[in-house]
Parts: structure tokens; sequence; C-alpha cells
């Protein structure tokens, strides 16, 4: 904690009984207490740090006093007490022997974590992770795969087939319930969210129940698909041939032309194809 002059640093005395301290020069030995106590220095001891930054705490400073310093801590540097990747300085050991440092004490583990976040992404600061096993948390992606999947999960129960059909461009004129839960304009509910795996797909969910699929013929089908731009025609017949041959579901399919920027409309026609009522071939 903090005193009353603020933040504070503390070393172990045995510094000065080890070996290897006692050969470095006068000159050496200033610069890593310098390193260790400046401001710039937090609880981790890894932190951006530019030279002129120490200069300017030392009044009256000449050319052969930064001269001295500079070499001091380009000492530390070749002993490996210190790495140094511009603008990144790290005191290698400063974490591990800093007494109020408990390896297992997660609250300090999720402060140390968030000074590094806080750093830039260069290889020293990977290089510290590696060193005191912290490394951050990986999130799951947030993003669908711009490919299609070669298999749906299914997840909802069957939807209830409607009695009427929608035509043109704007809400539906039919009398029945439309696929799924419909809601006005003939806009399909999102019942649910789905969830995406690690490895891009659509992850499987808990509860698992299959849909009855839809046998629109060829004309019925490219009538519906008119009432797409172009560009949107293409993808959804390509997601049709690949939900055939797959198991979905009406959730899963939604889930999937959302995230390839299909409105709730297009979405909609794409599910009065897929779960719509066998229709004789034409």
């Amino acid at each position: 904690m903090p005193g009353e002059k603020g933040s504070y640093r503390s070393v172990y005395q045995a510094i000065w009984d080890d070996e290897e301290f006692q050969g470095f020069d006068l000159d050496t030995q200033w610069a890593f207490f310098a390193l260790r106590t400046i401001r710039d220095c937090n609880f981790p001891c890894i932190f951006v740090f530019y030279r002129p930054s120490l200069y300017e705490r030392i009044p009256n400073i000449n050319e052969g006093t930064r001269t001295r310093i500079d070499a001091g801590i380009d000492a530390l540097i070749d002993a490996g007490w210190v790495k140094y990747q511009r603008p990144v300085l790290w005191i290698v050991k400063g974490l591990k022997n800093d007494p109020s440092f408990v390896p297992g004490n997660g609250k300090q583990i999720k402060g140390i974590d968030a000074i590094l976040r806080g750093l830039p992404n260069i290889k020293l600061v990977d290089e510290f992770r590696e060193y005191y096993n912290i490394h951050p948390k990986i999130r799951p992606a947030s993003t669908m795969p711009p490919s299609i999947p070669a298999s749906m999960p299914a997840s909802m129960p069957p939807s209830k087939q409607g009695t009427g059909t929608g035509t043109g461009t704007g809400s539906g004129t039919g009398t029945g319930k439309g696929t799924g839960e419909s809601t006005r304009e003939g806009q399909p509910v999102d019942n649910s969210r789905g969830a995406v795996a690690p490895s891009g797909g659509l992850e499987a969910p808990r509860v698992a129940a299959p849909v009855e699929r839809g046998g629109k013929s060829n004309s019925g089908i490219e009538k519906l698909l008119k009432q797409l731009s172009a560009e949107k025609q293409e993808r959804a017949r390509e997601a049709i041939e690949k939900f055939k041959a797959t198991e979905f579901t009406v959730d899963t399919a939604s889930a999937f032309l959302r995230s390839h920027d299909f409105t709730p409309f297009e979405i909609g026609i794409v599910a009065n194809i897929l779960f719509s009522p066998t229709e004789a071939s034409a």
C-alpha cells in the first residue's frame, strides 16, 4: 500500500552480498537502484522508459554524468539483469525479488495482467509473460467464418407450418402462421442467439431437436429468391444447398444467415424455402 509519500519499491538486503552485483562498478550499481526506484517503475518492474526521463531527475547533470549512466544501464543489459526493447524496459528479477510479491495471489496476477495489456504489443512483453507464467485469458471468436460450415447442429423444436404463402416484397399475405414464431410483417423472432465455437463453426447446443425440411419446387424457389438482390440470391442458393445436405434448425439456420448480413425479411424468405410443406416437382 502506498505510504504518505506515494508508492515505494523494496528489495532484499541480500542484494549487497550477491556475487554478480558485487562485480558491478559503482555506476552500474547506481543505475540498477535508479531504475528500480524511478517513478516510472511499477510493481512488475516492466515499464515504458526513455533515458532522458532519468537524466531530467538529476540536477545540474552534465555530459560526463550522462555517459556514466548510459554505461551503467548498458552493463545491466549485457549482464541480463535488465532487458530493453524500445520503448519498454524490464528489470528481469525485479518482481521475483520483491518481498511483497506472492505468485499465487490472484489479485496481484490480475493487476499485473492489466499493466501488461497497457504496454506496447512487443516481444519483450511476451517474454515477461512466459517468464512469470502470466497469460491473458483467451476469448472465443465473436464472428462467424466467411465460408458456410459443412454441418449445422440442431437446437430448436419443430416449427409450426402455416397454411398461407407470402408474395411480393412487403409483408406476407397468407392467413396462417409463418415459419417458426413469426411477428408482424412476417419477420421471424430470434429465439436464441446461438453460440460460436473457438474453431469458427457453430457450437452444438445442449438441447437438440430436428425440424421438418421444406420441399418447394425449383420454380417456387426461384420465385421467392427474385425478391432478393442478385448478390443475396447467389449466397442464399449456396446456403440452401448446404442446409439441405446437413442437420439444421430454424435457430441455427437463422443465426448463420444473420452472421452473413441477411436481414430479417431475407431470412424469412430463405426459411420459407427450407421449411415450407413439400410441393410437387415442377
